[in-house]
């Protein structure tokens, strides 16, 4: 086993910090919009309707990117790349499961706000 991968380390500590803050933010979601804690986007604070869904929303999908990122950390204790391609794949592979949540809570916050914004003009 490679506990020296930085598939493992990295992949497996961000993996660990998805995780707590998952729980943080699922367990206890800021109620009120703020500019200091939550899921904080132009998109999300533009009414309460939109910032509750996103609290819940984009935790889910950060839990999910923790579990690939665990699951990657856990692949990565079985390889032996060479050290600048384990760097270059952790950093992927970590950039990836950063931006995965933020796409999708946006791309169903812009759902949402569309179907608000088309069926109040009715």
């Amino acid at each position: 086993m490679n506990f020296d991968s930085t598939l493992f380390v990295l992949n497996g500590l961000c993996g660990i910090i998805f995780l707590i803050l998952f729980f943080i933010v699922y367990r206890f979601p800021p109620k009120k919009i703020n500019s200091f804690y939550g899921y904080r986007t132009a998109r999300s604070m533009k009414n309460q309707e939109l910032w509750d869904f996103a609290q819940t929303f984009s935790a889910i999908q950060f839990l999910k990117s923790a579990v690939i990122l665990i699951f990657v950390s856990i692949i990565g204790l079985f390889t032996n790349l060479d050290h600048s391609i384990d760097v270059l794949i952790a950093s992927l592979i970590l950039a990836a499961a950063i931006l995965y949540p933020i796409y999708k809570t946006e791309n169903a916050l812009k759902q949402i706000d569309n179907y608000e914004n088309n069926h109040s003009n009715k």
